[in-house]
């Protein structure tokens, strides 16, 4: 597992290594002023840790829900890799506790 601060996993597999340069690549487009390789990392860290994201379902949404997300993760995103606030990706996926209720 490669950690960036202690206890933040950035660990994805290859296939989600994938669909975040896709996300990346388009979001290049319409955010300019977000780095990218922060953006990357701002996303797989809020993938990894606590707000599993439908990778596949963002890459491909609508431009809306595509920037929404992109731009609340970018300015949601904490230290911790977790999301502050209230704030949920609409592409995020249920939680464990979430499905099971």
């Amino acid at each position: 597992m490669t950690t960036f601060l202690k206890g933040v996993s950035f660990d994805i597999t290859p296939e989600e290594g994938v669909l975040v340069d896709i996300i990346v690549r388009r979001a290049k487009k319409l955010f300019t002023n977000y780095d990218e390789h922060d953006m990357r990392a701002d996303i797989i860290a809020c993938h990894c840790n606590g707000c599993p994201l439908d990778l596949e379902g963002l890459a491909s949404s609508r431009d809306w829900v595509f920037e929404y997300d992109i731009d609340a993760i970018w300015h949601g995103i904490s230290r911790s890799g977790k999301m502050m606030g209230s704030y949920k990706p609409i592409s995020a996926l249920p939680r464990k506790e979430e499905a099971a209720a």
